[in-house]
């Protein structure tokens, strides 16, 4: 099992309820563009803002995952990085 599955069992974030997020949420370029590829809403369930004809929001739990799968690229576990 990966690590990204294994964190997901352990801190049971699957847990959140169905909610959407829009890329105004974030700063940073990278997840605003994921969003953005793979909005399913026209309301952001966090900030509230929403959109009649685009969806502009992407499910938060597909945006966790982005986001721990670029902490785990770019961050290796300790027990595997010779750290004491």
């Amino acid at each position: 099992m990966g690590y990204i599955k294994n964190f997901e069992l352990e801190h049971g974030f699957w847990s959140l309820e169905e909610k959407y997020v829009c890329k105004d949420c974030f700063g940073d370029y990278a997840i605003q563009k994921f969003i953005e590829e793979v909005a399913e809403s026209k309301v952001c369930d966090y900030c509230g803002r929403s959109s009649k004809k685009d969806n502009i929001a992407a499910p938060i739990n597909d945006v966790i995952i982005f986001i721990l799968e670029g902490i785990n690229t770019e961050w290796g576990d300790p027990n595997n990085e010779g750290v004491g």
